[in-house]
């Protein structure tokens, strides 16, 4: 029976495939035909009794003497081939017979040609089927107990082979059809679809009586979750508490994990909290675990994975250990296999150059030419790339480079393939939206972000090595950029911060190399992230393109020199026409169901004077709702023709605003400190690194260690955000409004002022600090 063929952990190396998987489809052929057989043998029986055919009655069937003599087993033979049961034997194994043979052919041809993954992932799934193995058990109990009873009648009486391999097989059939209802009445009718503990269960029990595991409590809650069916974990956690808790226990099984997720949480540049008071290890499926810090911050999360035994039967594990030192590439192989099988179409490699509208997921190559000139591609060779198949033809393969070649197993983005040398037409996928005329702040900061973590040879090329880029995307941010800033967005830009209180920034300098040698822009001004080498983000959570999954965003308000940010406002009166190549549609309440469940964390978030529209430009990809706006503004009409747009370059801005001096001190080992008024809190300050965290005292050390601090407020901000709701463990309503100041600190030096660091000030409590008045000229 199926069961008793050999079941491995994982698909991939499910041996007996073709097997395993024709004799399923046989046997399920043979009952099917046996059915078929009894639905012959009924319509037949009607068909004789509307003919005027009267088989012989049972009752002289029953009182007709088994044979004993030559003379009369004809008779007897006669008797029982004209009674209901035989036809019914005979036509049943005449059907099942056929069936088989059928169903036999059927699958040679749907199969043919397939990988072997696609045997080997059938087999794997049907011998992973608990049902299907019962079934199987019921259906072949069933069929030897037919043979069985044939066997007892004809002891009892029936002399030689009469009866005949039909009679027989129809009796194997028949059994095999009662094993199967049978199966289904007491499976579902009996038991209500319910199985009983797995194996894996029974062994998780077993080994928490003992008293190893009932000695930890945390060990105890994990086993108790893993016992749970995955319909009824998914908001189930087992809570350690601080890191410091978690690292004081003894255990030696989930000590060491956590001490991987705490070392994990402190590499630089990774953390996004602070004090981690909130540690948890949340069940997320079948098999799937997650470390989560600080899930009230938004923290780090890292992916736990419950290795597959095969040596327990219907073990819930859905990873496999991998050797380190060694890569089985059959192994990756496979998998794509597998892949492809299971998403038909979707995954097909035609194994030369697509067209496509962008491209989400690349892995790119770097590697050099050397002497060799390569592919070059030109117009008149696009079509011969596109056709299927062709980068294995000879004459193309023999220019490419190895690793091009090696890699075929891979998506890549190969710029030895992409649009041709002559069109000039590249465009990073990454920048594709900008492109499209959407000014997008999130995406320009993802740009600019990445790009600014690289060590240049010389520091003042910042500006320079970046300016193609920022000239190109000028025709959609209206005005240009100022040293790296969007003016349209100017105020929410210069706001830009490090990405992470973890983040450490670098004051770039300018070298001693002489002026001719210089690139022009060279200026490193402290106003701009241009100035500083490290991770930084530009307008985080400013409002504008729709985020379900946000959980904070807010809206820049001048408070100097009118700007774009100020149109906003206008944009948002929603009864004017909309601006051309528009479309308004409504959001409903919550905008993306999981898990049969209302998603908490997918209650949209939106600004003052929207919530009820969403809106989208018809240049964006309306797959899904990452394209979706808060309020339509004019979009620039991009054409080849379209000129790029930079205004002058000037070290120097400058602002009529307001001051104030503030107190300030170290609250952690994070690069934010508080600021204090009268010993009230007002307010927080991003540094730039952890040098500067040293110069600023603990707050214990008393107000005479307080460091005194100049802010110059830039603009105001509106956050709205989400509340975090312990019992679903998301962000979601009510939603918070409140409103801040954005705020630099500043040192001065002949008469300029200096950027130190950026941070926030309560709008109440700012405007409740003795404030002066002050001409400023940022450098």
């Amino acid at each position: 029976m199926s069961r008793y063929f050999p079941h491995t952990a994982y698909a991939e190396d499910q041996p007996l495939a073709g097997t395993i998987l024709t004799v399923h489809v046989l046997t399920r052929g043979y009952t099917t035909g046996t059915v078929v057989g009894l639905g012959i043998a009924a319509a037949s029986g009607v068909a004789s009794r509307i003919r005027g055919t009267k088989p012989v009655p049972a009752a002289a069937v029953a009182a007709a003497p088994f044979p004993t003599s030559a003379t009369t087993t004809s008779t007897a033979t006669a008797a029982l081939r004209s009674s209901g049961l035989h036809t019914f034997l005979r036509k049943s194994g005449t059907a099942s017979a056929i069936s088989l043979g059928f169903t036999g052919v059927t699958m040679l041809a749907r199969m043919y040609g397939r990988e072997d993954i696609e045997w080997r992932d059938r087999a794997w799934r049907l011998m992973e089927s608990r049902s299907q193995l019962e079934v199987d058990d019921w259906t072949y109990g069933g069929a030897a107990a037919g043979i069985a009873a044939l066997g007892i009648a004809r002891a009892a009486g029936v002399k030689g082979s009469a009866l005949g391999v039909r009679v027989v097989g129809g009796a194997a059939g028949l059994g095999s059809l009662a094993g199967t209802v049978g199966y289904m009445v007491w499976r579902y009718g009996v038991h209500g679809g319910k199985y009983p503990d797995s194996e894996f269960l029974k062994v998780v029990s077993s080994t928490a009586q003992s008293n190893d595991m009932l000695d930890c409590d945390i060990c105890h809650q994990i086993r108790t979750h893993l016992e749970k069916s995955p319909s009824n974990r998914r908001h189930f956690h087992v809570g350690l508490g601080s890191f410091k808790e978690a690292l004081s226990s003894n255990c030696s099984r989930h000590l060491p994990l956590v001490k991987s997720f705490h070392n994990l949480c402190n590499q630089p540049k990774q953390s996004l909290s602070g004090d981690s008071a909130d540690v948890r290890i949340w069940f997320h499926g079948p098999g799937v675990l997650y470390f989560a810090e600080s899930m009230g911050t938004g923290g780090r999360f890292d992916e736990l994975l419950l290795v597959r035994k095969e040596s327990i039967p219907n073990h819930p594990g859905i990873a496999r250990v991998l050797d380190l030192e060694w890569i089985d590439t059959s192994v990756v192989k496979l998998w794509m296999k597998q892949r492809a099988f299971s998403h038909g179409t979707k995954c097909v490699n035609p194994r030369c150059l697509i067209p496509g509208a962008g491209c989400e997921f690349y892995v790119g190559l770097s590697y050099r030419w050397g002497k060799s000139p390569g592919l070059q591609i030109h117009m008149d060779t696009i079509s011969k790339l596109q056709t299927p198949g062709a980068i294995d033809d000879p004459v193309i393969a023999s220019h490419l480079a190895p690793i091009v070649r090696h890699a075929a197993h891979l998506t890549i983005w190969n710029e030895q393939l992409h649009l041709g040398i002559e069109t000039g037409k590249y465009i990073d996928p990454r920048i594709g939206e900008i492109m499209r005329g959407m000014p997008n702040l999130y995406s320009f900061s993802n740009l600019v972000g990445n790009y600014n973590t690289r060590s240049l040879t010389y520091d003042e090329d910042a500006l320079p090595s970046i300016s193609g880029l920022l000239c190109v995307i000028s025709r959609c941010f209206s005005g240009g950029f100022l040293y790296g800033l969007p003016e349209m967005y100017f105020e929410a830009a210069l706001s830009w911060e490090p990405h992470l209180n973890q983040t450490d920034l670098r004051r770039r300098t300018v070298s001693n190399r002489p002026n001719a040698s210089q690139l022009s822009p060279c200026g490193l001004p402290s106003w701009s992230w241009v100035g500083w080498e490290g991770l930084i983000s530009v307008g985080r959570h400013e409002a504008g393109p729709v985020n379900p999954r946000a959980y904070s965003i807010k809206e820049t308000i001048p408070i100097t020199t009118p700007s774009w940010l100020e149109n906003r406002q206008a944009y948002k009166d929603f009864t004017r026409p909309l601006p051309p190549r528009w479309t308004r549609q409504e959001i409903p309440e919550v905008t993306s169901p999981g898990y049969g469940e209302e998603r908490h964390e997918n209650v949209l978030l939106y600004p003052d004077g929207c919530g009820k529209y969403a809106f989208r430009h018809s240049s964006m990809s309306d797959d899904d709702d990452k394209h979706l706006w808060h309020w339509p503004f004019p979009v620039p009409d991009i054409q080849e023709s379209t000129q790029p747009f930079m205004p002058e370059q000037t070290l120097y801005i400058s602002c009529d605003t307001r001051r104030a001096h503030v107190s300030a001190f170290r609250t952690n080992e994070k690069n934010d400190i508080s600021l204090y008024s009268d010993e009230n809190e007002v307010g927080v300050l991003r540094l730039r690194n952890k040098d500067e965290l040293e110069s600023f005292s603990r707050l214990d050390a008393g107000w005479a260690a307080a460091k005194a601090v100049e802010l110059v407020a830039i603009c105001r901000v509106r956050n709205h955000r989400k509340t975090f709701d312990e019992t679903v463990q998301f962000f979601t309503r009510p939603f918070t409004v409140t409103e801040e100041y954005v705020v630099l600190w500043v040192e001065w030096i002949d008469g300029v002022a200096y950027r130190l660091a950026s941070g926030h000030v309560d709008k109440a409590a700012w405007e409740g600090l003795p404030l002066e008045d002050v001409s400023l000229i940022l450098g």
